[in-house]
């Protein structure tokens, strides 16, 4: 319960610190900024409890994940498409930082699209260094 409790006082004082930031300083800041920036720097935490690329961990990939070829192959050009996705967040977020984009679903500043774009293409960036490795992998394991 106690947990619960100093969880609510954590969102509630995060929303309060956005808004006073706001105030004093005059950068707009909306709930999506907020949110966006909160899930950014929690992803760029996580980023250093991943085992550097060199350990045996990801030498021991098992390719009996991938049935085949061309499941490695779609995942391969979804995980391109999403690295081309988070480049153009972050130029459109460069390009105009204090522009607000408008949405169906809530509305955002460019420079929480540069955080927002940067952190898929670092995720993304990881994601197809270890399919290139299973698609190695697969190939090396075809051919003996």
């Amino acid at each position: 319960m106690w947990n619960k409790v100093k969880t609510v006082i954590l969102i509630i004082s995060t929303f309060i610190m956005f808004e006073v930031f706001q105030y004093y300083t005059g950068i707009p800041l909306n709930i999506m900024d907020a949110i966006i920036l909160l899930i950014s720097a929690l992803c760029l935490y996580l980023l250093k409890y991943l085992p550097p690329f060199t350990s045996q961990k990801y030498k021991d990939i098992d390719t009996k994940l991938v049935y085949n070829i061309w499941c490695l192959l779609g995942a391969i050009v979804f995980v391109v498409v999403l690295i081309l996705m988070g480049i153009y967040l972050v130029y459109l977020g460069i390009e105009s930082p204090f522009k607000l984009f408008t949405g169906v679903k809530g509305s955002s500043h460019g420079y929480s699209l540069v955080l927002l774009g940067s952190v898929i293409t670092m995720y993304s960036c990881i994601g197809i260094y270890m399919l290139f490795y299973q698609f190695w992998r697969l190939i090396k394991d075809k051919i003996s």
